[in-house]
Parts: C-alpha cells; sequence; structure tokens
C-alpha cells in the first residue's frame, strides 16, 4: 500500500519535482554502488595488507618469497612501500638515509591515502547537498500548493494535499539519498585514520629495523 501510494505521489508531482526526485534516486543509486565498491575494496586491502605483512617479516631475507606474495596481494598498500623502501636497501646496504627515506615513507603513505580517498567526495557531495536538493522540491510542492488554492479560491484537502504530498516525497527522498552517504563517508574516513596509522606504523617498523642492520653492517 506504501509503496502504491509513494510511486502514485511521483507521478503525480509537476515536472519540477519529478525532475529533483529522477536526480535524487540517480544520487543514491550511484551512492550505494560506490558503497558497496569501497567496503570490498577496503575490507579486501585488510585482508592482503595482514597477509603480506605475515609473510614479510617472518622472510626478511628472503625476497624471491616476499615478491612471489605480491601476487597475491596486489591490492595491498604495502607493496609500493617494500618495493620502495626495503628492496632498495637490501641491495645496498650503505645506501640508508634516514632524512630521505623519512620523506620518501611520507609520500608514498599519502600517495596511497589519495588512491584509497576516490569516490569519497562523491559521498561527502550527496550527504551535504541531497538534503537541500530534496528541500528544493518540498519548497515547489508547497508552492504549488498555495496556486491551487489562489486559482480554486478553497484551502479543502483535496487541493492542498497533492502539493504537499509530493513535497514531502521529495523531503524523504532526498534524506533517503543523503543519510547512507554520510554515514558510509564518515565510516570510510575512520577506515583511512586506521589506515595511515596501519602504514605510519609499518614504516617505522621497517626503519627500526634497517637501522638495526646497517649497525650490524657498521660493525
Amino acid at each position: 500500500m506504501f509503496n502504491n501510494y509513494f510511486l502514485q505521489s511521483i507521478l503525480d508531482a509537476s515536472f519540477v519535482v519529478q525532475f529533483i526526485l529522477i536526480l535524487l534516486v540517480a544520487l543514491s543509486i550511484t551512492t550505494w554502488g560506490i558503497i558497496l565498491f569501497k567496503f570490498l575494496q577496503f575490507k579486501e586491502i585488510k585482508i592482503q595488507n595482514e597477509s603480506l605483512e605475515e609473510v614479510f617479516w617472518d622472510n626478511l631475507k628472503n625476497l624471491d618469497l616476499i615478491k612471489k606474495s605480491f601476487t597475491l596481494s596486489p591490492e595491498s598498500n604495502l607493496v609500493k612501500i617494500i618495493e620502495s623502501l626495503y628492496f632498495p636497501y637490501f641491495k645496498n646496504k650503505k645506501s640508508l638515509k634516514e632524512s630521505i627515506w623519512l620523506k620518501k615513507s611520507q609520500s608514498l603513505t599519502e600517495d596511497s591515502l589519495f588512491f584509497l580517498e576516490s569516490k569519497l567526495s562523491f559521498l561527502a557531495t550527496v550527504g551535504s547537498s541531497a538534503p537541500f536538493i530534496g528541500l528544493l522540491g518540498t519548497v515547489w510542492g508547497i508552492m504549488m500548493s498555495f496556486h491551487k488554492i489562489a486559482l480554486s479560491g478553497s484551502a479543502s484537502l483535496s487541493v492542498v494535499a497533492p502539493g504537499l504530498s509530493e513535497a514531502l516525497v521529495a523531503t524523504a527522498v532526498g534524506l533517503f539519498a543523503a543519510i547512507p552517504a554520510s554515514v558510509a563517508y564518515n565510516m570510510f574516513i575512520r577506515f583511512l585514520s586506521r589506515q595511515e596509522r596501519y602504514l605510519e606504523n609499518f614504516n617505522n617498523d621497517l626503519l627500526e629495523v634497517l637501522i638495526s642492520d646497517n649497525l650490524k653492517e657498521d660493525n
């Protein structure tokens, strides 16, 4: 019954409100697609990071095995870090310069996070703008109600109801698009924050190993 009422409200709405509703529905569908994609992407990265990290720390001197593990963890953002910050040093143990190494590690971390941030700006935009787009439909529906009152000279429910109905539908669809986008955006931002700390900790642990190994070589 509710679905029939909702559909009928859309069909009976003015062209402007119908356009707004179509736009909001398109934004909502795109939002859910991005949410699903990013959820699966972040989940896979977390799993592959843990798997690759375990192989790496257990086989620090076995470069071939570490390289083979890259093929099993293609989505891991540890791959570039290990390739850029560990392999070159392993091949030339005297080349470690801490200041340069730290700058490079920071750059790699930022690049990794920038890659993961892709599409999140869309969620933020939908979360902040969809309620206002819905509000535009609400205002338009109310304006149409007042216009019909003026034309008919009556404020009966049969005159006012259609405009108010499409106004409320526009509000509901706007919130339906905005709420999931806002919740997902905040959830993914928290994941990125944890991911940043994870990469920083990995880089720090890696640097300690390299410095320790370098001191052994010097001695």
